[in-house]
This record gives C-alpha cells, structure tokens and sequence, in this order.
C-alpha cells in the first residue's frame, strides 16, 4: 500500500476504532480468536485492491453511494482512516460484506469514472457476486458491461423455477464459455466483451425463453469469431477447439526429454483430445443437434418450406430425437416425444398445398431447442473444468 496511514491524528482514530468496532471480541478470553473483517482483514484487502496506487480510488461520495450510506461530509478524496471506519463500524456481516465490496470495485474499476454507471456496477456484485467475479478474471473493466449482466441476471431470477432453468442454463453455459475462450486465448479480451455485451442485450420473450437468440448468438457470432477449422468440420469441432485453446506449431512447441526419449509439449492438442473423451463419456446433447433444431424453428417460422426441405427436417428431429434417447435420462422424455410428433407431423405433408402447415410445427419446437441448447452450453461447461473422467467399472 503507496499511501500512509495519515499520521498520529490517524492513528488515534484507528485506536478508537479498534476499542469500539469488535464488540463481539472477547479478548480476554479468547485473544487468539480475531474478529471477522477486523483491522488486519482490512489493510490485507486495501493492500491487494490498491497496490501500486496512490492511495484509495475515489471520494466519499462515492464510496458513501456505493455502500448505500447516506451522503453526507462533503466530498473529499478518500483518507484510510475514513475508509476504515465507513466499513468497520458495522456488525461482523456487514463489515464482512462491505470488505468484499469495496475489494471487488477498487480491483476493478480503479480507472473508472465514479459516476452512477460505476456505482449501479458495484452494486451489481451484492446481488450477483459470481457472475461479476467471471467477468473480472476475464478482465473486462467497461462498468456498462457488468450493469447489462447484473440487469440481465434479475430478469432471470424473476423466472419460475421450469422456464428459469433452462433459460439459465442457457445464460451461465454462454458466459461460461466465452470465459473460456478468453482464458485459453483462444480470443482476445476485446472480442470477449463485445461478446459478453451481445449475450447480456438478448432479451427473453414473455414466455421467459430465449427462443433461440442464444442459439443463433452462437452460430452467428462466437463461431465466426473463433479460428478456421477445415472443410467439413462441425460446429462442435469448432467450439470444443476453440474451448481446448489454440495448437502450438511444431516450430513454437516447446522440446523436453524425459527418460531418452524426446517430446513436443503441446497444452492445446491434449486439451482438446481430453475434452473429446469427456464429453463422449457426458452422452449429451452435440452442438450440431441443438443449433440445428434451432434453426429449423427460425426457417419454419421465416418462409414456408419446400418438399426437400420438410423431408430433411422430419430427419433431423429424429435423429434428435434418438440422440435424446441415448442417454435414458427421464427428464428428456417430453421432448424425445415432441420432437417424435413433429417429425411424423411434417412426413406426412406430401402435398404442396400442406406445405404452409409446417409451420405449426415451429412454435412447440421453440422451447425444446432452447432446452437442447441449455444442455450443449452446461455439458461444456463441466467438461472444461471436470477433468478427466473415470471408466465405470461393473
């Protein structure tokens, strides 16, 4: 920490502090045992938060706002001591909370403006602290980023427990994954926001779903954003790539020998062999079966379809359907039927007269594409960060 303490005026006020703060701390009898968020838990927090700063960020307004304090005292540029006391005269929780608070938005927006976008930020990690954690180690710092994602995750929140599901499972599978991306560098930190500020501006229909927008967000902007793959590559081969994190080539891997024998240490290549097993063992849903029903329900719903293009269709719900099926789970058993139903309803549209009846088909479709959709985004997700999994042994 750059700044001092503020000398012996300073000082008599963390003296004060100290003896009126803890009254939970029984000294005497437990001398050992420190107080949650005391003095000590303070300077650590403050040290790592500004570290190589010139003192605290910002005034007390500001931090008075971002506490939810009434302001009040001028606005004068933040002094330790004053810092002190605006988080530690509180009961053990809510000095507690007011320590992660004020970590959390010095660390993070230390550049940032101290206006009310800056404020309505911070807030945002009271209500949804893991969601603003992601996208700190991401590193994104634009404070409109983490307003959009704070506003986005109440909407969710709001949604009863069957629609909430699946449109969270959409939700924290698709930041999961750009988190990734990010992570492994597969993409820089500026297309990683430009993503995450796409994915926070989808809004859900009345039905609380999606209705494919995050589908169609993968399609049409996280692939095209990743690297090439070659010709006949699916869209799972993409993303999976793109999650294992780019190959080195032979003339940047990195040599070593180990027992006579010689190796290219390539982190990317056994990722991406790792993450193939894995989701081989998940059984889930592929990217390629999700994003297809998907945009079948956009296609039905845009124009009325040929003959060939009803008779692929009622194809690919099968094969969705079966690939449902494999996994016998009993959750999966409504829409292994609805997805069953829509395909014998479209082979039986021969005539081009029956055509504009298939798009009948498209509005139950919708929610089981997002459900599949939820399904591909969560599996990846575990498999990143499961490790390896074990064969079962019967």
């Amino acid at each position: 920490m750059s700044s001092t303490l503020g000398g012996a005026d300073a000082l008599k006020r963390f003296a004060g502090l100290a003896r009126r703060a803890f009254p939970e701390w029984e000294i005497a009898t437990a001398p050992f045992v420190r107080p949650a968020g005391d003095l000590s838990a303070f300077f650590g927090r403050v040290h790592l938060a500004t570290e190589g700063e010139d003192g605290v960020p910002g005034t007390t307004s500001f931090w008075q706002k971002v506490f939810n304090d009434t302001p009040g005292g001028g606005d004068a540029r933040v002094d330790i001591a004053w810092l002190a006391d605006a988080i530690s005269s509180h009961p053990a929780r809510e000095r507690e909370r007011r320590l992660d608070l004020f970590g959390f938005t010095a660390r993070v927006f230390t550049n940032a403006p101290g206006d009310d976008e800056t404020i309505s930020a911070a807030h945002g990690f009271g209500s949804f602290a893991a969601l603003m954690l992601t996208l700190e180690r991401m590193g994104i710092r634009t404070p409109s980023v983490y307003v959009a994602a704070a506003r986005q995750a109440d909407a969710l929140t709001s949604l009863d427990s069957g629609r909430g599901a699946v449109a969270i499972g959409q939700f924290q599978g698709a930041l999961a994954l750009v988190a990734r991306l990010v992570t492994v560098r597969t993409i820089d930190l500026a297309t990683s926001e430009r993503l995450a500020g796409e994915l926070f501006a989808l809004r859900l229909d009345a039905g609380g779903y999606y209705n494919g927008a995050i589908g169609a967000w993968l399609t049409d902007q996280v692939a095209a954003a990743l690297p090439r793959r070659p010709a006949g590559a699916t869209i799972d081969d993409v993303l999976v790539a793109g999650a294992a994190g780019p190959a080195s080539s032979p003339a940047t891997a990195t040599r070593v020998e180990w027992e006579g024998q010689r190796y290219l240490v390539d982190p990317g290549v056994a990722e991406l062999a790792r993450l193939r097993r894995t989701r081989d063992r998940q059984e889930g849903i592929t990217f390629s079966t999700a994003l297809g029903v998907t945009a079948l329900v956009r296609r039905l719903n845009a124009a009325t379809p040929t003959i060939d293009e009803v008779r692929k269709a009622a194809m690919m719900l099968d094969a969705a359907a079966t690939e449902l099926a494999v996994a016998d789970r009993s959750a999966d058993e409504p829409a292994i039927r609805s997805l069953r139903e829509a395909a014998r309803t479209l082979t039986a549209l021969t005539r081009p007269a029956d055509l504009a009846d298939a798009r009948r088909v498209a509005n139950p479709l919708a929610p089981i594409a997002d459900t599949l959709v939820s399904h591909a985004l969560v599996s990846l997700a575990y498999a990143c960060d499961l490790g390896e999994i074990p064969m079962a042994r019967f």
